[in-house]
């Protein structure tokens, strides 16, 4: 089976190739070069252990992500593939068409804003919008994983200039707060690590007081340089102000381009136009696991 074309062509704006040539030293040839060694290795050396995507928008973001170095690229794939066969309620029945998927989406958990500050996507993950007595975090883990694949597809500039995240913690209770248990932020902290986008700043705002503790299991798991990009702000939505353009944000955070649910959906509609697309991509993971 073919993948289905995607509706927006996969390619960077003038600015962003000069960036991605300054900081990877990225060339159309380089491109296509690195492409077909990481294809390579696979189809040599990871077979038939590991069945890779085909699309080269998806591959590419993975070099990108991982500054063309190839050992790296390879291992953030495996892993990749590898958090996608260990977790199929995650990365399994992923038709955005179903009711419970489109319930998750409409509710606006994980929301990408429709305009990028200096290329870079911006990403608000509103932690208390959802019910913990209705939904489970895996739940809105499909669907933030969901959303950030079809960013991959549609939006290139993230694998160049990188996603900043604003985790709005507003109204976050301890029902909430219990779900995030050691091994749940690990997994996150290790898919922030493994996806294939730069995760260049963690802005917490809205933080209730015992916000402290989960951060410092937080920290615990992260690298040096991911702690560094990890700032908790003591104001309200209006401290976002001081790092992002009025322009980009939603109304609700003193922005001016329209309001959070009318960015949940859009996304909504957009994840829904992909549906092909994620049957596609389903068969994609670590097919076998190998007993060394």
């Amino acid at each position: 089976m073919a993948p289905p074309r995607s509706r927006y062509p996969s390619k960077l704006d003038a600015s962003s190739i000069e960036y991605a040539r300054e900081q990877f030293k990225e060339t159309p040839k380089k491109r296509q070069e690195y492409l077909k060694k990481l294809r390579q290795h696979f189809n040599d050396h990871e077979k038939p252990e590991f069945n890779i995507t085909t699309e080269d928008e998806v591959l590419l973001a993975f070099l990108r992500s991982s500054k063309y170095n190839l050992p790296i690229a390879i291992d953030k794939l495996k892993n990749y593939y590898r958090m996608r066969s260990e977790m199929p309620s995650v990365f399994s029945d992923r038709d955005p068409r179903t009711q419970r998927i489109q319930e998750v989406l409409r509710l606006g958990t994980f929301v990408p804003l429709r305009k990028l500050q200096n290329g870079r996507l911006v990403l608000i993950v509103r932690v208390s919008v959802f019910d913990p007595s209705q939904y489970t975090l895996l739940e809105i883990f499909k669907v933030a994983y969901m959303i950030l694949d079809v960013c991959n597809k549609i939006c290139p500039q993230m694998h160049v200039h990188g996603v900043c995240a604003i985790f709005d913690l507003a109204g976050m209770s301890f029902a909430h707060a219990r779900l995030t248990t050691p091994s749940i932020i690990k997994h996150m902290v290790k898919s922030w690590e493994n996806y294939h986008c730069r995760p260049k700043q963690l802005e917490f705002i809205n933080a209730p007081m015992f916000i402290n503790v989960l951060l410092n299991v937080f920290r615990s798991f992260m690298k040096k340089k991911m702690k560094d990009r990890l700032r908790v702000h003591s104001g309200g939505n209006d401290s976002l102000l001081e790092i992002l353009d009025p322009s980009v944000l939603p109304i609700e955070y003193g922005g001016e381009d329209g309001s959070i649910q009318e960015h949940a959906t859009f996304w909504c509609d957009e994840i829904t136009k992909h549906a092909d697309w994620f049957l596609f991509d389903e068969q994609f993971k670590q097919t076998k696991i190998i007993n060394t």
